[in-house]
């Protein structure tokens, strides 16, 4: 890689700089598995708070500034994994994976989820599976990032 940047640039790739880019791959690497780990880490502890106090999602949701939805989440991920250590993984998990495809299905949907189909049937009704699950994909996006 550096062989291609110094060529560009006619010159030639010390040892030095590429003992250099071996450390920066690196560090960009942990510092990857730390910011992922440590939101998944702080999801989980927030669920574990709301459980043990049983707080309400909606109330908690707002008061906290974030979707129920999100909140729900992080309820459902500290039930389904009461450890971090049940987690499998290693340095590839991340909250959105864990989000996505390990938490159970809702069985209770959240407001947001019912009024998005709502819209979906009512609005939208020439639309594609595909379609509508880009259009319901990029609804939650928004309610969660504002």
């Amino acid at each position: 890689m550096i062989l291609q940047m110094a060529d560009a640039y006619n010159g030639i790739a010390t040892v030095a700089q590429e003992e250099i880019i071996e450390e920066l791959r690196n560090l960009l690497v942990e510092g990857e598995f730390v910011s992922r780990w440590g939101l998944v880490e702080t999801y989980h502890r927030a669920g574990q708070l709301i459980l043990e106090n049983e707080l309400p999602i909606e109330e908690t949701a707002k008061a906290v500034g974030k979707s129920k939805r999100l909140v729900y989440a992080w309820c459902a991920f500290v039930k389904k994994y009461p450890s971090l250590d049940d987690i499998e993984g290693g340095k590839a998990v991340s909250w959105t994976r864990l989000y996505k495809k390990l938490l159970p299905a809702h069985k209770e949907k959240p407001v947001l989820e019912d009024r998005i189909e709502k819209f979906l049937e009512k609005y939208n009704p020439a639309l594609t599976a595909k379609e509508k699950e880009m259009v319901h994909d990029a609804l939650i996006e928004w309610e969660e990032n504002g």
